[in-house]
């Protein structure tokens, strides 16, 4: 059977009209028209996308032979013998686990496809299916050498979230991964989206969530499952250093339990502030009036973010004021505009700079102060740098403060975190 007519097959088998197959797929339905009657050939990772809706391999997707699919509702299985039940086939990967399970798809369907072009090649010589499988074989190769090069360069540095397929025959789970959505700076939590493919399960299987943690109450919540199969939810963690998780399912009154891996660093999405001065900062003309102070430079102010952030937690300074108070009362003000070395789309779309690479001291404002106090203009005199990163969240510190009865110029350590209230 010819690849067309095998996504015609199945897309009729699981009752889909072509305009919801491409909505699935994110084409058009003259799209999914065109690929039924072989006008067309689906680009690779459209591909993959079709063999994870119909569940079965991209292998099995493109083999020449009849291959019927069952219906979700008939794969029920029983949950207290997983071990000897076979894994779902290649479900939602995570990214380093996609990559290197990419190359292995990849090789074997250019195997089968040249094997399949070798063997129909005498029959359809003039048939436009080769040039088709010409085209798909071409595409599979570019993409086989682009998955080898960022392999590597970047796979043993990933910083994915998402849980690879359980190695262990024992395990309940076919596939599990969580995406970290936003940060709900109020409640101080984050709103983390969770996808479970379990080994085995029917249409009246129920799975719970249960995460624990040294720093906040245990959390409970139901995992639906949506039309797929797929058991999806989202659930809002507290901030927290280490978060630790289990699953249960349940069917048909008997409980499986299965222990996921730690979800680390939800904790480590706020800045660091550091400040220096750049310039001069002198005192003079000693006398029982006092001195004269002059600060005569820039005021650098640092934004440091913390390299284990979560694309969707990661941060950047948004706006940023130094204020001169004298005596208690604010005398001057100025604005922070921070900037960085590289291109401004390094912020976009919560993307923080570090992800790629970036040195974050980069982020940084440079405030000009000249400013001169003569002896019995000032008594006390304090610099305070307030910081809004992209919550709202604020954070504050006193820069640097003068005394006209001390010599010393003192430095705060501690940095004053405001998370908004509304």
């Amino acid at each position: 059977m010819k690849l067309a007519d095998r996504i015609a097959q199945l897309r009729k088998q699981f009752g889909f009209s072509q305009e919801e197959l491409g909505e699935k797929l994110g084409v058009s339905r003259q799209a999914v028209s065109k690929w039924e009657s072989g006008q067309a050939v689906p680009e690779l990772e459209k591909l993959r996308e079709i063999s994870r809706i119909f569940h079965i391999s991209l292998d099995e997707l493109l083999q020449e032979q009849d291959y019927t699919v069952p219906q979700p509702e008939t794969q029920a299985k029983d949950l207290s013998n997983l071990s000897s039940e076979p894994a779902a086939p290649d479900p939602l990967p995570s990214k380093a686990g996609r990559r290197w399970r990419t190359l292995w798809i990849a090789g074997i369907g250019i195997a089968a496809i040249l094997c399949l072009t070798a063997i129909i090649g005498g029959f359809w010589m003039q048939h436009r299916t080769i040039a088709q499988l010409n085209q798909q074989i071409d595409r599979l190769q570019s993409d086989l050498s682009q998955i080898q090069a960022e392999n590597s360069s970047d796979v043993s540095s990933s910083s994915d979230h998402s849980q690879n397929s359980p190695t262990d025959p024992d395990s309940i789970l076919a596939d599990f991964r969580y995406d970290v959505l936003s940060l709900q700076p109020i409640t101080k939590t984050a709103k983390v989206q969770f996808t479970v493919l379990p080994k085995s399960y029917t249409a009246q299987t129920t799975a719970f969530l249960t995460f624990t943690g040294s720093d906040f109450e245990t959390i409970h919540q139901e995992i639906l499952q949506n039309d797929a199969g797929v058991f999806e939810t989202t659930v809002s963690l507290p901030l927290s250093h280490e978060i630790h998780g289990t699953i249960t399912f349940e069917q048909d009154g008997e409980k499986t339990v299965q222990a996921l891996d730690p979800i680390y660093g939800l904790d480590q999405h706020l800045l660091t502030i550091q400040t220096s001065f750049e310039g001069d900062m002198t005192r003079y003309g000693l006398s029982d009036s006092g001195s004269t102070l002059a600060l005569n430079g820039s005021l650098k102010v640092e934004a440091l973010i913390d390299d284990a952030t979560y694309p969707a937690l990661a941060n950047y300074p948004e706006s940023g004021t130094v204020q001169l108070f004298k005596d208690g009362k604010k005398y001057r003000e100025y604005s922070a505009d921070f900037s960085e070395t590289q291109p401004e789309s390094a912020f976009e779309e919560g993307e923080s700079p570090v992800m790629q690479g970036y040195s974050l001291r980069q982020i940084a404002a440079a405030v000009p102060i000249q400013e001169r106090f003569a002896p019995g203009e000032w008594q006390t005199l304090q610099i305070v740098v307030t910081v809004v990163d992209r919550f709202g969240i604020s954070y504050q510190e006193s820069a640097y403060s003068f005394d006209v009865a001390d010599e010393n110029i003192e430095r705060s350590s501690e940095t004053q975190i405001t998370y908004p209230t509304k």
